[in-house]
């Protein structure tokens, strides 16, 4: 092959089938990598506040679930003794008004 000896033959020599080359893929373009530790400690820091709420938030519910029983418990032990309470005055109740029937019938037949 011949040297070229202007820009014109150059041209004209790489126009030519067997002078062209498949043309090389570009690099991919990625952003810079700057700042990359700060994105990992800013996303480390999130995570642990987002863990520690939510790790509380997890306490607070079993806490309320535990006042919960207490207030259930509580209010079925309350509930028990009121009833008793009422059966008790149900039949003392039941007993003065024999009582005041028993007297009423003394009194009746009681000589006048």
């Amino acid at each position: 092959m011949n040297k070229p000896s202007n820009v014109r033959d150059l041209s004209e020599q790489l126009d030519q089938p067997h002078m062209r080359r498949t043309p090389i893929p570009a690099p991919e373009i990625r952003p810079p990598s700057y700042g990359g530790p700060q994105r990992d400690a800013i996303n480390s820091v999130v995570d642990q506040i987002v863990g520690d709420i939510i790790g509380k938030i997890t306490e607070l519910r079993k806490t309320l679930d535990e006042i919960e029983t207490q207030v259930l418990h509580g209010a079925a032990g309350a509930k028990t003794a009121l009833q008793d309470h009422i059966g008790v005055c149900v039949k003392i109740n039941d007993e003065v008004m024999h009582m005041r029937e028993v007297i009423e019938e003394i009194r009746a037949s009681a000589p006048k």
